[in-house]
């Protein structure tokens, strides 16, 4: 019964000529039945459709408390952020679902300092280390110090940011030693736990407390539910109506820019397509020339492609055309990705030309255009991206630049599908 509760059709496996019939996240050995930790609730709840009741034997970890341990004082949370403290400090494991803009972070800093217990931050990406790293610094005091596990420091403390990435990388025993020290765990941008690095680390973490952060929980290939098993069910939402009545986030407005960019190549031959698109030289007239007017027009654009290629051959035509344009993408040096965020953040930028790199942790208030060169359909990363520009500032407008490429059909359908999320946001059309 547990097991057909669980089974999914994974979409990620869709394109394989034999994809498997079904997953599980329940396992058994012997006359043992393994179960996520995240599936705990639904477990009890089977149960007592059953009229069974389930007693659970407590093997996590949790440590004497450190008193010392404390939010800024200057430092005051939203109402709608105090609501996500509750559930998570009352709850041991579970998910707060929070916008771009909606002060996950200062959540997951609040959440530390409440529990004041030895705490891991798992992130996936230099930036985000680096950022919680700042971010802890300045919004806590932390006795006995914030550490950092990944980038080629290994370094301890009351509070260590590791990435999934060096911890994987450990010797088991090791790992098992490292992981033994805290009691609590939080999985920033927990949407990616499906993947088998998180999920290895996570399930090897004893930690009472197990809390997940994310903006996006729905995943294209619809295993969330791998996320919900292993972390906790959603337990509260935050929503954009709740940040913009903080005056936390703002509305959008959308240009639609119509390329006549054509192809014969199909949906079937995706990388064909987008390869002769990137390389379609009208269309990057197109793009250079949108992204020019809106500089021109006094916005900060953030220019997006999936391909670094492309990228580099934007970022080129724009410094010729006189904008200050600095390129992010993954194999830009992760120092010099630093030094770029800073220097926007200090006006010294007109425009960043980036490829997925930009999608998480690009927290640039001053970004106000978003010029979305690459169609896509996926609603996470759709909201994701735009996110990067809804932050308010006093005078801001927050513009999306939408490329449709009409004349492809499989193109066409996707900007429908965008055009649909838009409106559902609330945001205003431009025709």
């Amino acid at each position: 019964q547990m097991r057909r509760m669980r089974d999914r059709q994974p979409q990620k496996y869709r394109f394989m000529k034999m994809p498997p019939a079904s997953i599980s996240s329940i396992d058994e050995v012997d006359d043992t039945v393994l179960i996520p930790r995240g599936f705990k609730k639904n477990l009890i709840n089977l149960a007592s459709s059953y009229d069974r009741e389930i007693t659970f034997h407590d093997d996590t970890l949790l440590f004497p408390r450190e008193p010392d341990t404390i939010l800024n004082e200057s430092l005051i949370l939203k109402d709608y952020q105090r609501a996500g403290l509750s559930a998570l400090t009352l709850n041991r494991e579970g998910v707060v679902v929070a916008p771009c803009g909606g002060g996950k972070t200062v959540l997951g800093i609040a959440t530390i300092c409440t529990l004041a217990q030895p705490t891991l931050v798992l992130v996936h990406t230099t930036d985000l280390m680096h950022q919680w790293q700042g971010e802890l610094a300045s919004k806590a005091i932390i006795p006995k110090g914030v550490g950092q596990w990944g980038g080629g420091v290994k370094k301890r403390g009351r509070v260590v940011v590791g990435m999934v990435q060096t911890l994987i990388r450990m010797p088991v025993s090791e790992l098992c030693s490292f992981l033994g020290q805290f009691g609590c765990v939080i999985l920033d941008e927990c949407h990616h736990c499906p993947a088998d690095t998180f999920l290895a680390i996570v399930n090897m973490c004893q930690a009472s407390y197990r809390i997940g952060l994310t903006a996006t929980p729905k995943r294209k290939d619809g295993l969330e539910f791998l996320m919900t098993d292993t972390i906790g069910p959603i337990l509260t939402e935050i929503t954009d109506d709740d940040l913009e009545a903080e005056g936390r986030s703002q509305s959008c407005e959308v240009n639609d820019i119509h390329t006549t960019f054509f192809t014969r190549y199909t949906a079937d031959e995706w990388t064909n397509l987008i390869t002769e698109m990137v390389n379609d030289g009208d269309r990057n007239r197109l793009i250079v020339t949108n992204v020019l007017k809106s500089w021109n027009d006094g916005l900060f654009p953030l220019v997006l492609s999936d391909r670094v290629a492309h990228c580099h051959q934007l970022a080129e035509s724009l410094r010729s055309s006189g904008m200050n344009a600095q390129l992010m993408t993954g194999s830009t040096p992760k120092e010099l990705r630093r030094q770029v965020v800073q220097h926007a953040r200090d006006g010294l930028v007109d425009c960043i030309v980036a490829t997925k790199v930009a999608d998480e942790g690009l927290d640039i208030d001053t970004l106000s255009a978003i010029h979305l060169t690459a169609p896509t359909a996926n609603e996470p990363k759709i909201k994701q991206r735009i996110g990067r520009i809804r932050r308010p500032l006093p005078g801001k407008r927050s513009v999306v630049y939408d490329y449709i490429d009409e004349r492809v059909a499989s193109c066409a359908r996707m900007a429908r599908v965008r055009k649909r999320l838009y409106r559902k946001w609330g945001f205003k059309l431009n025709s």
